[in-house]
């Protein structure tokens, strides 16, 4: 089982835009950090493209599109039937299927939540202040099983801020392991008192 997670993309306005929905490998110190690395590449946010030389996504649309297909594109499916010889690695693997990106990331609505996500990133533009990226641990909505109701859980943040900074993803790694350790010392305390 994966770890799945959201990437919320936000305009301008506070609207969701589009959200990006990964499969497995959504944790901070792997989807987080390749995600940070993604968007820290970028030079700038523009409004209106002017004939720029560097790397710049033209608003929020711009750069959900980019990082979808960036991700997207990182998809690799294997013919497990055809073996080849990687120069690479020195080691003889199944041969990747060229062109074939099924599975593993998909879009969904403006909005979409509660489908299994275990971490959820908010992505925001703006022009002057750079990328802003937030990460969540992923609540949930109140449930019923067996006669027994859970109550609703809100999302936690893990960390927040702009991403031009350098330190964002050191800063997240800390907190969450802040917030495992939290959550650990609460379990115990349960426990004992039980």
């Amino acid at each position: 089982m994966g770890t799945r997670g959201l990437t919320a993309f936000v305009d301008e306005n506070d609207e969701e835009i589009v959200v990006m929905y990964r499969q497995y490998d959504a944790y901070i110190d792997w989807y987080g950090l390749r995600l940070c690395q993604y968007l820290e590449s970028f030079e700038k946010i523009v409004n209106g493209i002017g004939g720029e030389t560097t790397k710049i996504a033209n608003g929020v649309a711009c750069l959900s599109a980019q990082t979808i297909m960036h991700f997207k594109g990182k998809i690799e499916n294997r013919d497990y039937n055809n073996r080849v010889f990687n120069p690479a690695n020195g080691r003889v693997e199944s041969a990747v299927i060229k062109g074939n990106h099924e599975g593993g990331v998909y879009l969904y609505p403006a909005g979409t939540r509660d489908v299994g996500e275990q971490y959820l990133y908010v992505v925001k533009c703006d022009v002057k202040k750079g990328i802003h990226l937030a990460a969540y641990l992923s609540g949930c909505e109140e449930w019923t099983h067996n006669g027994k109701t859970r109550p609703a859980v809100p999302d936690e943040l893990i960390h927040a801020g702009y991403i031009n900074k350098g330190t964002w993803f050191q800063d997240a790694l800390k907190s969450e392991k802040a917030i495992q350790e939290r959550k650990e010392a609460e379990w115990q305390a349960k426990e004992v008192s039980a």
